[in-house]
């Protein structure tokens, strides 16, 4: 079945997968395994995973660098892929932004943005690169040569070469990769804001859930080959499918759970939850740092402060259960105004209906 989300103004998706697999070796598991996946017009949309999920692979799939094993690749409502197509990367109306920039280092920066304007005449090329670098704010630049530049610089000439041919769709392999703390950050909201204002369709892979947070409309999180869940950053943050999701987008507690008269039995206590009544059996139930409270009086259940960690404008508070056992440890995160110390002895209750049922990885 061809997946045909459409876009909010009814139009097909730029961007199209469906069933697309990929296999390197006959006894290994495939690097890419059924992914379906749609990008609408303008649209946003990271990859996000650990290493070795096979993200970076999809994206070489659909920009035509690697040949897939079965699976149905369309652009611009366009196939370039399929059991009997195959369309190569320079005829797919695609631009790319590898991890590494790949600039050429004999060329100068107007050089590298020229070569792939090889469609318009040459007396338009110079100024069509040097209208790129004004809008990556290189302006001035154009004469230099890539070695001549700093981390950031040389990604912006990248991004400046992709978007001069002004792809229908644009692929970014782990952009932010090799730049420091500092400047990924401000790269990220300039980086936004150019595709934003050229309406581009981006597809990039990252690994970083801060960089879906500060950049992306919407994710795909992906796990051996396969795409676990699609959502933006908020749903992920909130509904996760799984553990693995859920501490992928932050820190959570993730607690075993039977489904019981008023919500869910756990090692808390009793955790209310409106769909404990449709769950057969067990289940995982995430509860993220800031749905734990401390307590006084007699609520909640008894624990040990372990360790503390100011973080910004809050505290990280690790604590032990105190039941006799080992204990299970817990994360609760407060204000800065708490004033717990490591042996502590404290109580933790869940906060109303903020539980989230997840099913198994």
């Amino acid at each position: 079945m061809i997946r045909t989300a459409l876009g909010a103004d009814g139009s097909a998706p730029v961007l199209a997968v469906n069933r697309l697999t990929k296999r390197y070796s006959r006894a290994a598991p495939p690097a890419v395994a059924d992914v379906e996946l749609t990008v609408a017009h303008g649209e946003i949309v990271a990859i996000v995973g650990e290493s070795g999920c096979g993200k970076s692979t999809l994206l070489r799939l659909i920009a035509g660098l690697e040949n897939p094993d079965a699976g149905e690749i369309r652009i611009g409502g366009r196939v370039v892929s399929d059991e009997r197509t195959w369309a190569a990367p320079e005829h797919r109306g695609v631009g790319m932004v590898f991890q590494d920039f790949a600039l050429f280092p004999h060329m100068t920066v107007v050089g590298n943005i020229t070569f792939g304007l090889a469609s318009l005449p040459r007396a338009q090329r110079r100024a069509r690169a040097e209208a790129m670098l004004e809008m990556v704010d290189l302006a001035g630049y154009g004469d230099r040569y890539p070695h001549q530049l700093s981390g950031d610089q040389q990604q912006r000439v990248a991004l400046a070469r992709a978007l001069g041919s002004e792809p229908a769709l644009l692929l970014l392999d782990e952009p932010f990769s090799n730049l420091d703390t500092t400047l990924k950050r401000t790269l990220r909201e300039e980086m936004r804001e150019i595709l934003q204002r050229t309406g581009t369709t981006t597809l990039l892979v990252v690994h970083d859930a801060e960089d879906v947070l500060a950049l992306a409309d919407r994710a795909a999180v992906m796990r051996a080959g396969r795409i676990l869940q699609e959502g933006d950053a908020d749903t992920l943050y909130r509904n996760p499918c799984n553990e693995y999701v859920a501490r992928f987008f932050g820190e959570t507690n993730v607690l075993p759970a039977q489904p019981c008269e008023g919500g869910f039995q756990t090692s808390l206590g009793i955790v209310a939850c409106a769909g404990a009544a449709n769950c057969p059996g067990a289940v995982q139930l995430c509860l993220r740092p800031e749905h734990l409270q401390i307590v006084s009086g007699a609520a909640g259940r008894p624990a040990v402060v372990d360790r503390v960690h100011t973080v910004g404008m809050r505290r990280r508070v690790v604590v032990r259960l105190d039941d006799g056992s080992p204990g299970e440890t817990l994360v609760v995160h407060t204000g800065t105004e708490s004033h717990l110390v490591p042996g502590d002895r404290i109580r933790i209750l869940p906060r109303a209906e903020c539980a989230h049922v997840m099913s198994s990885d």
